[in-house]
């Protein structure tokens, strides 16, 4: 669809470099000069710094597609001691700082058999509507809507 337009371009790199490096230099906002990123990873290897450098432009949207599944399946255990040290520093990375363990895990209301408080993983709402707080309070996303389940 796009064979031969000059005013596309496609780059096949690692978002996390040539997101920073070389587009979002190009949308200023001092420029009058506006953009809209998609960003839909398969999974935590997006990291903070590329949706901060976003929101802090004030020049850039971001549709952004929350990677769930891998969260899930390699970071956000029910019991958080048993995730590897790779899998926590890929959420860490993603999440921009170690905040997720004390945000995404809240006391358990039943102590267990031994007297000991556990920790218990929040629902997926929860942790989309954490990182939704996280565009507003941290990345400088002015407006960022609830969000939307797929």
């Amino acid at each position: 669809m796009v064979k031969g337009r000059s005013d596309v371009h496609i780059l096949q790199r690692d978002c996390n470099e040539v997101l920073i490096q070389e587009v979002f230099p190009k949308v200023r906002y001092e420029n009058y000069r506006r953009g809209l990123c998609l960003l839909d990873p398969y999974g935590l290897h997006l990291e903070w710094r590329v949706i901060e450098a976003a929101g802090k432009s004030r020049a850039i949207d971001l549709f952004f597609n929350f990677p769930i599944m891998d969260a899930n399946r390699n970071a956000l255990w029910r019991n958080p001691e048993a995730v590897s040290s790779e899998q926590a520093s890929r959420l860490t990375a993603f999440w921009g700082d170690d905040s997720w363990r004390s945000i995404l895990y809240r006391p358990k209301r039943q102590r267990s058999l031994f007297g000991e408080q556990t920790l218990e993983k929040v629902g997926n709402p929860e942790v989309a509507e954490a990182f939704r707080a996280r565009l507003q309070e941290y990345a400088g996303f002015a407006h960022v809507p609830r969000p939307i389940a797929i």
